[in-house]
């Protein structure tokens, strides 16, 4: 996730990228990029849990220039009601830190988790998507994550049925994957406009190989021991703490 420091004028001006008259290129690219829809893409990461289950995302990425940018998640999940978001990245992408974030908008402890019992791959703010979504609208970022945040897509899930395959009640657009070459690979390889949803009661399968479950346990390992990852839980954890002691 890049990072880039914020001016004084960014934190505390106004949140939305088109409430002011543009004064710059940069200011321009960045209110034409905050009205295209990101890309969608499809990703698997080592969730926490004991018998180590892959975990299956949505992703996408908040530009706020040519070369910054911050990746939200989105955890496909069939246990639960509503999906979690990465609330991080939307909170970094608008110049907020996370303590300023989580006061602006007077979220209760109820409102996020750190951790989600195992079935996250990382300790961040995560959220649902009804709050995610209010926020990323108040911030700017409706438009940027509309696919991402569609309520048409709360019930999204893959699982992986730790037989070298993966089950989805959704399916990457025709356009972007063909049915003769829809492959987990091709799902991870291409990125997509929406998600779009089977008809209740009907699943697609994917192949997940030996190998592939193999880079995603590496890449895992090499995340949660590298400076930078355990910095960010850190700062999750660390921020999460000085809010609830503010707020007590």
């Amino acid at each position: 996730m890049s990072s880039a420091p914020s001016s004084s004028r960014t934190l505390l001006g106004p949140s939305s990228p088109f409430a002011a008259p543009s004064s710059t290129s940069t200011d321009l690219w960045h209110r034409l990029e905050a009205r295209r829809p990101s890309p969608l893409r499809f990703a698997l990461f080592l969730s926490r849990r004991p018998n180590a289950t892959l975990c299956p995302c949505l992703q996408a990425d908040l530009y706020t220039s040519s070369s910054t940018f911050y990746t939200v998640t989105r955890i496909l999940d069939p246990e639960h009601r509503v999906p979690y978001i990465t609330l991080s990245p939307i909170l970094h992408a608008a110049g907020l830190t996370l303590v300023q974030g989580l006061l602006r908008f007077h979220l209760s402890p109820s409102s996020y988790d750190l951790s989600l019992a195992g079935l996250e791959p990382w300790d961040d703010l995560w959220t649902s998507l009804p709050v995610a979504r209010s926020i990323a609208s108040a911030l700017g970022f409706g438009a940027a994550l509309a696919s991402m945040l569609d309520p048409k897509t709360t019930l999204a899930w893959s699982l992986d049925e730790l037989e070298l395959r993966l089950s989805h009640n959704w399916r990457v657009p025709q356009q972007w994957v063909d049915s003769t070459a829809y492959s987990t690979d091709a799902m991870i390889k291409r990125g997509f406009d929406r998600v779009q949803m089977l008809p209740r009661g009907q699943q697609v399968t994917t192949l997940v190989s030996g190998e592939m479950r193999s880079r995603v346990v590496r890449e895992a390992e090499e995340r949660r021991g590298s400076t930078e990852g355990k910095l960010h839980e850190r700062l999750v954890r660390w921020s999460a703490q000085m809010y609830w002691s503010g707020c007590s």
